[in-house]
């Protein structure tokens, strides 16, 4: 829409070319970008396909989720979230190679960039009372145990949310739902920097 607003000659902020300058500069010197989308994102697919063919000189490269093989100074976006590591079958390689510092991948693996993850919040037997009192009885009526969504498992070194189910048999021991952890859940602790510690 940029190209085509500033080609009609509107005054567009970024100009023309503004989303792809933006998103190029993200990179630093890398001089090759692997972008890898997994299969729950494959629908933005060509959007990024359509991005990397707009910047050129081949320094863009599409990939889906089972790549893992970056090269040492490399840079890979990470078009996949957290809760879906199990099924991104290249992520524990490269989240390897980014801890230490072979690659430089973003967005950085932090559980607060995870919208989705985020959600287990609301599965969190001790912030009941506190969604309660924001939210209302009305979006957030009945039991609280009937049916959380959410596992927690660990899949290689990591610790990750995912969707109930989504976490193929025999990836890790200890998977446990959080409706009946008795511990709250925290941000930080786990080798990786990824997903949720119980404290």
């Amino acid at each position: 829409l940029n190209q085509t607003y500033a080609a009609l000659g509107d005054a567009v902020i970024g100009g023309g070319s503004g989303m792809q300058d933006g998103f190029a500069s993200i990179f630093g010197a890398a001089s090759k970008v692997h972008i890898v989308v997994s299969e729950e994102a494959a629908s933005y697919r060509p959007e990024m396909v359509w991005l990397a063919a707009q910047l050129g000189s081949g320094r863009f490269e599409v990939h889906g989720g089972e790549f893992d093989a970056p090269a040492d100074g490399d840079a890979v976006y990470r078009f996949f979230e957290l809760f879906d590591l199990p099924q991104v079958r290249g992520s524990g390689a490269l989240i390897q190679k980014a801890l230490e510092k072979r690659v430089r991948l973003t967005p950085p693996p932090r559980p607060i960039f995870e919208e989705k993850l985020l959600f287990a919040l609301l599965w969190n037997r001790n912030l009941r009372e506190f969604w309660r009192q924001e939210l209302g009885e009305g979006f957030y009526p009945g039991s609280h145990a009937a049916a959380a969504p959410w596992r927690v498992s660990r899949v290689g070194n990591h610790r990750v949310v995912a969707a109930q189910g989504a976490i193929p048999a025999g990836t890790g021991a200890g998977a446990e739902d959080l409706r009946v952890q008795s511990g709250g859940l925290g941000f930080a602790g786990c080798s990786s920097g990824v997903g949720f510690e119980r404290r």
